[in-house]
């Protein structure tokens, strides 16, 4: 699905309401996953989805959903990532047009369309960036990151909500993404047997051309 092409449902639904909930759900489990989060006492998610607190309370919880996409998110290979933190790294080039620079780059990530694998980079993205601005000191960095995260819930809302309540919500996405996923690890086990298979038969192809030439040597002796 083009995002240029959905039309935006005005009224709220579940779907729609449960954005900014499966967002946190996934950043809060990727943060305590992560070694960063054991050396620090406070949460920097809790403190980034504070501000939101009466409106994630109104909104059905997605906490299961937010776990399950964080472990499918880290079963893909680094070069998924590469990307992500190409964006990032564009972004702290120039700091001062971080917000301004970040519409163009979630943009980019659903120019061919919104699928599983656009959506996951997203969010993946949204949590990277964040502790990245912590973890580098960057004064106001709560707020910075509050703007961020609100832009990125206001583009789910926007465009990908609209994707998803076609899929029968969030439930079915992570079905999604669960395909997308398993697609993707046995599109690389493929790779990498093949990669493996051809070093194999190189080296095989050595072994037999050094015994001809050493065969044929003693032969002329």
């Amino acid at each position: 699905m083009n995002p240029d092409t959905v039309s935006i449902v005005t009224s709220p639904d579940e779907t729609e309401l449960g954005a900014a909930s499966i967002l946190q759900s996934f950043m809060q489990e990727q943060e305590t996953r992560s070694r960063v989060s054991r050396q620090r006492r406070d949460s920097i998610v809790q403190q980034i989805f504070r501000g939101e607190g009466q409106a994630l309370a109104n909104s059905p919880s997605y906490e299961t959903e937010g776990r399950t996409l964080a472990e499918m998110a880290n079963q893909l290979d680094s070069d998924f990532y590469l990307e992500i933190n190409e964006h990032i790294n564009s972004l702290e080039q120039r700091p001062e047009n971080r917000l301004l620079n970040l519409e163009t780059i979630i943009r980019g990530v659903f120019h061919h369309g919104i699928t599983a694998g656009h959506v996951i980079s997203l969010f993946q993205f949204g949590y990277l960036y964040v502790h990245r601005i912590f973890n580098d000191g960057v004064e106001n960095a709560e707020e910075i990151c509050r703007q961020i995260i609100a832009k990125i819930v206001d583009y789910i809302k926007k465009y990908v909500v609209v994707w998803v309540r076609s899929l029968g919500g969030w439930s079915e996405f992570i079905n999604e993404v669960e395909r997308f996923v398993r697609e993707r690890v046995n599109s690389r086990r493929v790779t990498n047997f093949l990669t493996d298979n051809r070093t194999v038969a190189a080296i095989a192809v050595s072994v037999v051309a050094v015994t001809t030439l050493n065969l044929y040597l003693y032969l002329k002796r």
